[in-house]
């Protein structure tokens, strides 16, 4: 072995004492990288809410009118409208979750609620450890045989 070996052999040392290193870096970084992106929480309260206002709307168990088995989407049976059908519907009696339904037709106003200490914390919404979603829907109304028009506006608030 020469001296041009030796050299050879300390430069090749001192590459690899830089470039090891930066290997290492690279791989922390990657994986750093992928690992944040593959562990993602999906915030699904918006769709149980949306779900919420939809079955509300649409389903014969809560306020939408059926007659001889067909539902009338969009129609509201004034006889169904209160809070214990509500809170059957929706079936969130143990949860953190706070509902009130009002229904304003002609000059009448009415409400149905579940949970009602939940529903008293609206002024709490837009605060990080609440989610309120508040939404108002143009309904028909069958008050007997009388059929009206009449707004539903429904909140929700749930606690994070």
């Amino acid at each position: 072995m020469g001296e041009e070996d030796s050299y050879e052999q300390g430069k090749q040392m001192i590459f690899l004492a830089f470039v090891i290193p930066i290997i290492f870096i690279v791989i922390v970084l990657v994986s750093l990288i992928f690992n944040g992106l593959a562990v993602k929480s999906f915030d699904v309260h918006d769709i149980q809410q949306s779900l919420m206002f939809n079955r509300v709307l649409y389903s014969p168990d809560c306020f939408a009118l059926s007659e001889e088995g067909a539902v009338t989407a969009g129609m509201i049976d004034i006889k169904k409208f209160d809070s214990d059908r509500l809170g059957k519907c929706l079936d969130v009696k143990e949860k953190n979750i706070g509902i009130k339904a009002t229904l304003e037709y002609g000059n009448a106003k009415k409400e149905a609620i579940v949970n009602e200490l939940m529903t008293n914390r609206d002024f709490l919404c837009g605060k990080k450890s609440n989610i309120c979603n508040e939404k108002d829907y143009y309904v028909l109304i069958k008050d007997g045989g009388k059929i009206m028009g009449g707004y539903l506006n429904i909140l929700i608030i749930e606690l994070k």
